[in-house]
């Protein structure tokens, strides 16, 4: 399953230029993106599911691995700074604290 979760702030979604001016476009978009990815590096893979929603991500990927029984999560990071994730939460924070299974985090950047 490949999952991503559209959670924009009101603001971001009804500006104009490149961002989605609603919902269900940065939906369309994201799935369109997602589904190129599948195909150029998951095409091999007969199983592979394209998750795409709207809401808090971590709230939503909680609650897609109870309902689907998942055996592991994988995630990335964007490796901010403490300060920062205690202050506005990181997705692979809670992933790591309420998960119902292991969680692989990724931190981006990193080669």
């Amino acid at each position: 399953i490949v999952a991503h979760f559209v959670h924009v702030p009101s603001g971001d979604v009804y500006t104009t230029g490149q961002w989605p001016r609603s919902f269900e476009e940065a939906k369309q978009s994201t799935r369109a993106q997602l589904a190129e990815l599948a195909d150029k590096r998951l095409g091999g893979y007969a199983k592979t599911e394209l998750v795409v929603e709207v809401g808090v991500p971590a709230e939503h990927l909680l609650a897609l691995a109870k309902e689907r029984n998942v055996d592991v999560l994988v995630t990335a990071s964007r490796g901010r700074s403490e300060l920062r994730d205690l202050l506005l939460g990181s997705v692979a924070e809670k992933l790591i604290r309420h998960a119902p299974c292991p969680v692989f985090v990724v931190r981006q950047g990193v080669k």
